[in-house]
């Protein structure tokens, strides 16, 4: 009998014959053998020692934008910080940014969290006074306007010609026209987010798309467009493969959506009981990482403490975490707010427990220090019969990579429990070999009688490592 790592948390009902399994920190390749994450290894530090509040990649000025604690720095390649003052940010909010230009292409951005927007031509903020909005969660950029929300308010507003200059003037928000009003659904506008030349307007009861279209106003909603998926997380909506993501509430019922055009197809379904037992589900923050072939979707419940990751290519949920050693406890991923820098070639990320930025290592093999348990929990097997029998033989195929040092050999930790108990049994170390050693076949013998069983197979030592699979020799007993 051969078994491979399965599709995770596919059937989760403790009542089932056969019950899929689990993979932490780690991820299904192409080969569908179970792989270790990448690590994190430290960029940079803000040093406000409190958590990351977003990144930003700040094309026209070939820089990122971090931020903390109220506070914005602007880093060059190399992780050099410069500070940009007159920032109006509040502390532990998520920061949103949009990048525009000028007529003249100069660079302009605004940044807000649920305060003033603030406004940037390349270096310190300033705000925008009225009629601009005096609060704001969201702005975007679109059709060489920026348009921003006000919160708690079915309003947006939007930037347009100067009559003085006669151009599109990044800070003009005195248009006839403004506010514009959403109210498709009478809810209040959650977040603004742009793709596709569509500004998509999302409340707690929907979303509507708005586009351009060169009257007055000069942005109309879309005619068809109102898909009936209620945003429950506003920081949770990012984009992929031309899909957006986003928790949503489907049908009187939480869940994770990928946006067909205007369907929500939702996505969670696998993972639907573990987000049923989460109380607090408002503050979800979603990324997107695309790192070492794969794409993956994180979301993370800060107040909840845990995070789930969701591989696009593989359509599959794994539960990815910061290892508490102490308490041998997995807490939520220590990584939020991923970046890409193009020109520089790096996926960067904040930490969200202290200042410090991350630069996505696929070669590492911890987090900053803090070691990567990757698991792999077999889901529950029987041999396709409820009689006992013995487990003669057990050989596990194996891949590592680099890691150990020339003169170690780090190890796996084989444990298992039968017949439906929680408690597992004692572990047994299996060596992953020294470098150089990349395919392995390790074997154990005599691993006991049982009628089902559930192995979980882990490693925790500096070594990256794949497990294709498990081939287990049974001999029935008949009884």
């Amino acid at each position: 009998m051969f078994v491979t790592p399965s599709k995770p948390y596919y059937n989760i009902d403790s009542a089932s014959r056969i019950i899929s399994g689990a993979l932490y920190d780690g991820y299904r390749d192409d080969a569908d053998a179970f792989c270790s994450r990448f690590g994190l290894t430290e960029y940079a530090d803000v040093g406000t020692s409190m958590p990351g509040d977003g990144l930003f990649w700040w094309d026209k000025e070939q820089s990122v934008l971090a931020f903390s604690n109220g506070r914005c720095w602007k880093m060059t390649h190399g992780g050099a910080l410069t500070e940009l003052t007159g920032g109006n940010f509040l502390s532990a909010a998520t920061v949103i940014v949009a990048e525009g230009q000028k007529t003249d292409n100069t660079t302009a951005l605004y940044a807000c969290n649920g305060g003033k927007l603030n406004y940037s031509t390349g270096g310190n903020f300033t705000q925008q006074a009225a009629p601009a909005p005096q609060t704001c969660t969201h702005v975007v950029y679109n059709g060489l306007r920026f348009i921003a929300n006000e919160t708690d308010t079915a309003r947006m507003y939007f930037t347009d010609i100067s009559p003085v200059s006669g151009e599109f003037d990044p800070e003009y928000w005195a248009a006839t026209e403004n506010p514009l009003t959403t109210d498709s659904r009478g809810d209040d506008i959650a977040g603004l987010y742009q793709a596709w030349d569509d500004i998509a307007a999302w409340g707690s009861l929907g979303r509507e798309l708005w586009q351009t279209t060169g009257g007055e106003p000069p942005l109309e909603p879309r005619l068809g467009s109102l898909s009936e998926a209620g945003l429950i997380a506003p920081y949770s909506v990012r984009k992929a493969d031309n899909t957006y993501y986003a928790l949503c509430k489907v049908d009187h019922k939480a869940a994770v959506v990928a946006m067909q055009a205007n369907e929500p197809v939702i996505i969670s379904l696998d993972i639907e009981k573990l987000l049923d037992n989460l109380t607090v589900l408002t503050d979800a923050i979603g990324d997107i990482i695309s790192v070492g072939g794969q794409s993956f979707y994180l979301i993370t419940f800060p107040t909840e403490n845990q995070s789930f990751c969701y591989n696009i290519k593989k359509k599959e949920w794994y539960l990815w975490s910061l290892w508490d050693l102490n308490a041998a406890v997995r807490n939520a991923f220590l990584a939020r707010h991923f970046v890409y820098a193009p020109d520089w070639g790096l996926h960067l990320c904040q930490s969200r427990i202290n200042g410090k930025i991350y630069k996505v290592d696929v070669a590492a093999t911890d987090d900053d220090g803090s070691l990567i348990r990757s698991e792999w929990q077999t889901g529950w097997f029987d041999g396709e019969t409820t009689a006992n029998k013995i487990l003669l033989q057990a050989r596990f195929h194996l891949k590592r990579g680099l890691g150990g040092g020339s003169g170690n050999e780090p190890v796996f930790v084989l444990r298992y429990r039968d017949n439906g108990r929680q408690v597992w049994k004692n572990e047994r170390q299996i060596s992953l070999g020294k470098q150089g050693e990349y395919e392995l076949y390790k074997t154990l013998n005599n691993l006991g009688t049982f009628r089902s069983r559930q192995f979980s197979l882990i490693t925790t030592d500096a070594a990256k490592i794949a497990i294709a699979g498990i081939d287990l020799h049974l001999r029935l007993l008949r009884n």
